[in-house]
């Protein structure tokens, strides 16, 4: 259940709030620029939880941002969303089912 949570529904929920309906929201009071900007920092403030990594939530929130301005619709940077989640998902169970590095594997 985490990884559909994690890998469809956040990114569903994510993109629906900050890329369609707030960053659509500031790009009417602000310039498409400033408005992207905030979409970003308030899209890392969401996730404060990633500590010292939270520069690269920024900067994950500007290019996604930066995607639906292209592209004028949610698709892509949902299609993006999701990949990453995906991606980084499939490298956290990868990483955490590694063998250790000092112990033999049982024979």
């Amino acid at each position: 259940m985490f990884a559909a949570d994690a890998v469809v529904l956040a990114p569903l929920g994510e993109e629906l709030l900050f890329r369609g309906v707030l960053l659509s929201w500031l790009e009417r009071l602000f310039s498409s620029p400033t408005a992207l900007w905030i979409s970003a920092i308030l899209f890392a403030v969401q996730h404060l939880a990633y500590g010292p990594g939270i520069a690269s939530v920024v900067v994950t929130g500007l290019a996604l941002g930066w995607t639906r301005q292209r592209s004028g619709g949610l698709a892509a940077p949902l299609f993006i969303h999701t990949a990453f989640n995906g991606a980084s998902l499939l490298l956290r169970t990868f990483l955490a089912w590694r063998p250790h590095p000092h112990r033999m594997p049982c024979i």
